[in-house]
């Protein structure tokens, strides 16, 4: 499936499918590189940041973590399948960015975090990561993530929101992800 037709899907359609996803075990994305494409942006933004990624994620002890890689931007070709993607490069590495832990949205509501505005389930990818710099403002990005079919961790959905003054708010930006390949270490 080419990820690109997620891109005429309105915001609207995007809200419900939140709203509506499946739940998703963190388990059952720990060893898997997933394919990403940003939606709801306005192609300017894009272009002034990104629009295809790579989200990546990890068992680190009963806990999933997960980080960001930063892919070589060109044209929609990008979002096919079998499409080819290369990380950019920094100090001679994958620039990898945007470590996150993953938990479930109902022991994200467990804890008293805001939760105005998430899905009932899913997961909830929590930026507040030591691995990102103290004054990152990627601290404050929240994700709720869930699954387009139920029992089936291949194609997600997700939103980015900001946490600030103890409640979330949305973002325009929701982000489609598909089943890559297996993780071979910290960028692709």
């Amino acid at each position: 499936m080419n990820l690109s037709v997620f891109r005429s899907w309105p915001k609207a359609r995007l809200a419900e499918a939140l709203a509506s996803g499946h739940p998703v075990a963190a388990s059952d994305l720990a060893g898997w590189l997933y394919q990403g494409v940003s939606l709801g942006l306005p192609r300017w933004l894009e272009r002034l940041t990104w629009s295809v990624f790579v989200k990546g994620f990890a068992a680190d002890g009963a806990a999933v973590r997960g980080w960001n890689v930063r892919i070589r931007q060109g044209d929609d070709r990008l979002l096919d399948a079998g499409a080819a993607l290369h990380a950019e490069v920094r100090r001679g590495a994958p620039f990898v960015f945007g470590h996150f832990h993953a938990v479930s949205v109902e022991v994200w509501r467990a804890s008293g975090r805001p939760a105005r505005g998430l899905p009932a389930h899913g997961l909830m990818l929590d930026y507040r990561h030591a691995a990102n710099p103290r004054l990152d403002p990627t601290r404050l990005v929240r994700d709720p993530l869930v699954a387009l079919q139920a029992g089936d961790p291949t194609l997600l959905l997700g939103r980015s929101m900001v946490e600030f003054a103890d409640r979330l708010w949305g973002t325009p930006s929701y982000f489609v992800l598909r089943r890559w390949r297996k993780v071979d270490g910290p960028g692709l």
